[in-house]
């Protein structure tokens, strides 16, 4: 059961990771680490934890961040790289990986400071989460 756990919580954080890539108002300085905080939900066992995601660095299209958050009361955190495109005043993003064996790939965007997004894996975990900039 632990490791269906961990599973879950890192396919939404890669997933979030992904969707938050690119504002196209998000250039990240030295000194300006933007975040966005919300919730994923993994719909296959009903669970659910909040979830923040730290802009680290860009470099052109190639984006780095850290995603932190809980699951069941513990917690959590991974680095993602990811890439995005700018799209309809937005940024849209997808993308895949490979998690305790399993591939996932997830979609999603960023727009008006909201991001939202879905993932799913070929072993059957799929879910979304909603993230909001951070004031």
């Amino acid at each position: 059961m632990r490791i269906v756990c961990c599973r879950e919580v890192l396919a939404a954080v890669c997933v979030a990771a992904i969707l938050s890539a690119g504002s196209v108002s998000v250039g990240v300085a030295a000194d300006d680490k933007p975040s966005y905080t919300g919730q994923w939900k993994n719909f296959k066992y009903g669970t659910s934890g909040p979830l923040t995601c730290t802009f680290l660095e860009q470099d052109g299209e190639k984006w780095k961040a850290e995603f932190t958050g809980k699951f069941k009361g513990e917690p959590f955190r991974y680095p993602a790289t990811f890439s995005a495109n700018e799209q309809d005043g937005g940024m849209a993003f997808k993308g895949e990986t490979i998690l305790d064996g399993d591939k996932y790939e997830w979609y999603g965007g960023l727009k008006d400071g909201k991001i939202a997004g879905r993932f799913k894996s070929l072993k059957g975990y799929y879910g979304e989460f909603h993230l909001k900039k951070d004031d």
